[in-house]
């Protein structure tokens, strides 16, 4: 997703999906860059690693 506000500047803003026992689960929305939502992928992937 992305906004943009009368100045004419974009944010976007990401949302991480699991899929779960063959459903697609929201995990996290509205983080607010690219490089906080690949943070939060990284950061999920690593807690949830055996």
């Amino acid at each position: 997703m992305s906004s943009q506000n009368q100045n004419r500047d974009k944010t976007e803003y990401m949302a991480v999906f699991a899929m779960m026992g063959g459903r697609k689960v929201k995990l996290v929305e509205g983080i607010e860059g690219r490089r906080a939502g690949e943070a939060m992928v990284k950061t999920i992937s690593d807690y949830l690693k055996p």
